[in-house]
């Protein structure tokens, strides 16, 4: 065995290791018994060589990139924060926002630093599988797993309905993202779970316990001046 060492810009790198984790898929099929690691490496060596032409073509994945409004617009020099990495300059921040292979999708904010939801979101609440409209939503109003303590990031977590799927409830308020363990946990680990109205999740344990992880607000939300993730 060999291992490989590459260095890229920040959005780069996370945008590559975000792809090998959509291409690998949140849970092997079955008959797999390769961990999430070995299905991400065997699914570089695919984009690569070209040896499995399901991970053709390559395509760009997503990043969430918080910056105030004047570093958009190139009035400020203030760094920006590169979600699940840490603060950039703003200078990558506008290569960013700048480079014709990227789209931007801006959100709008309420002065309680949630997401305020387009009119319709809740496109399809029949669908068992959310739409890419309700999960863009879902994924940027909680912005990790929404299991207590856990900072996984919700663009590479799975959604679940906090209330199981009864054929009419795939809704942004019912929908929250967990990783693949926390997943696990809630269905197979005895844990319920609920949202009161305060956007709070509690976890409830087997013994009866109550955990609790407040909302991912955005920082310094003001509604008439949002800042472009």
């Amino acid at each position: 065995m060999a291992g490989i060492w590459s260095v890229h810009t920040a959005t780069d790198a996370e945008a590559i290791i975000g792809r090998l984790r959509e291409l690998a898929g949140p849970t092997a099929a079955p008959g797999d018994d390769r961990t999430i690691d070995q299905r991400e490496a065997d699914a570089l060596v695919s984009c690569v060589l070209g040896t499995d032409d399901s991970a053709a073509p390559a395509r760009r994945a997503a990043v969430q990139l918080l910056i105030p409004l004047d570093v958009a617009t190139g009035a400020s020099d203030l760094p920006g924060e590169l979600l699940g990495y840490g603060p950039i300059p703003a200078a990558l921040c506008r290569d960013v926002l700048t480079d014709p292979s990227t789209t931007v999708d801006t959100i709008r904010l309420a002065p309680d630093g949630t997401v305020i939801p387009d009119a319709d979101v809740d496109d399809n609440p029949a669908q068992y599988r959310p739409t890419a409209k309700l999960r863009r939503h879902v994924v940027t109003q909680h912005r990790t797993c929404r299991f207590p303590g856990c900072t996984r990031r919700a663009t590479t977590a799975e959604l679940d309905h906090i209330v199981a799927y009864n054929g009419t409830n795939t809704v942004a308020e019912n929908l929250h993202p967990l990783c693949s363990r926390h997943h696990h946990c809630k269905h197979e680990g005895g844990w319920q779970v609920r949202r009161p109205p305060d956007g709070t999740t509690e976890w409830i344990s087997p013994t009866g316990r109550t955990y609790e992880k407040p909302p991912d607000n955005w920082p310094d939300a003001d509604a008439d001046d949002p800042p472009p993730p």
